[in-house]
Formats: C-alpha cells, sequence, structure tokens
C-alpha cells in the first residue's frame, strides 16, 4: 500500500507575467551602449508545497553593455548585470571581453565572466511526504535557505576561415 500526501492530482496552478525592454544607443563613434531591463511576475499554488512558501513572488534586474571600438582590430565588451529577486538573494553579474582581430576572418579574443543560478522554487520549497507502509515513510523537503550557486569563467580563443570562408576554425 502506498500513499502519497497531498495528492498530485489535487490544485496546481501556475501563473506568470514577464516584460523586457533593451534600447542601444551609439553616443559616439567609438562606443555603443545597450542598456536593458526586466521584470517578472509569478503565482504559484502547488499542494506539494511546503506551509511557509510564499505564493507569488518578484523578479526585475537591469544590465548596462558597453562595446568600444578602441581602433578597427581591437574591440573591448564590458557587461555588468544586477538581478533583484523576492524569494532569493540580489545577485551583480559581469563579463568582458577582448577581441583582436589581425587579418580579415582571423581574431584572437579573451574574455572573463560572472553568473549565478538561484535555487528553484522547488528547490526551496517542496514538500512531500511519502507513506510506505503501517507509519513507515519518507519525506522530501525543499531547503528555503539555500544559497545561489556562482561561477567565474575565463577563456581565450582564436577563430579564422580559410579556403573562401568555407572552412572555419575555432
Amino acid at each position: 500500500l502506498m500513499h502519497l500526501r497531498p495528492s498530485l492530482s489535487s490544485k496546481t496552478t501556475e501563473l506568470a507575467g514577464e516584460i523586457q525592454a533593451q534600447y542601444t544607443f551609439d553616443p559616439a563613434d567609438w562606443c555603443k551602449l545597450i542598456a536593458g531591463a526586466d521584470f517578472r511576475h509569478y503565482r504559484i499554488d502547488l499542494d506539494l508545497l511546503r506551509p511557509d512558501a510564499p505564493g507569488s513572488a518578484n523578479e526585475g534586474g537591469g544590465f548596462l553593455q558597453a562595446v568600444l571600438f578602441a581602433s578597427d582590430s581591437l574591440t573591448f565588451t564590458l557587461n555588468a548585470r544586477y538581478d533583484s529577486f523576492q524569494v532569493a538573494a540580489d545577485q551583480w553579474s559581469g563579463r568582458g571581453c577582448l577581441v583582436y582581430s589581425f587579418l580579415d576572418n582571423h581574431a584572437l579574443r579573451a574574455s572573463w565572466g560572472t553568473a549565478f543560478r538561484n535555487p528553484s522554487y522547488l528547490e526551496s520549497y517542496m514538500f512531500l511526504d511519502y507513506l510506505i507502509v503501517m507509519g513507515a515513510g519518507i519525506q522530501v523537503k525543499g531547503n528555503p535557505d539555500l544559497k545561489p550557486e556562482s561561477i567565474s569563467t575565463y577563456e581565450a580563443g582564436y577563430y579564422g576561415t580559410f579556403l573562401k570562408d568555407r572552412v572555419s576554425v575555432q
């Protein structure tokens, strides 16, 4: 005899709304700026959540990216982003990239970046209670105190094309 409490066949509702905006402008010949923002609202009503799970949440973020053309062959790109979360910690992330084009269709690049992943809603607030046999059971509980995962990346590479652009190498 296996019993799952709460029943997965009962109410399950997820509603979400999202808006995004982005604007690109060129303040000078040597610079391009890109700015953007987004906002998301969601409401989740699942029977398999902890009683302390928030029923709705807001998330938002914004970014600014600058592309700097130092010369015809040298480009710098810098980006910063801020994300705000109602049910997780706010986060900053950024990246930078340098591209040196030394011949037509041949370039060297180097980049650095940071990124994060917040715990999912279910990782934070899931609650399943399995009753297997005569009082013995298993519980699966989310942890609302989980911290975001983060990563820093570094990359260097080459890109080139040969044989009238029929072969590319990265």
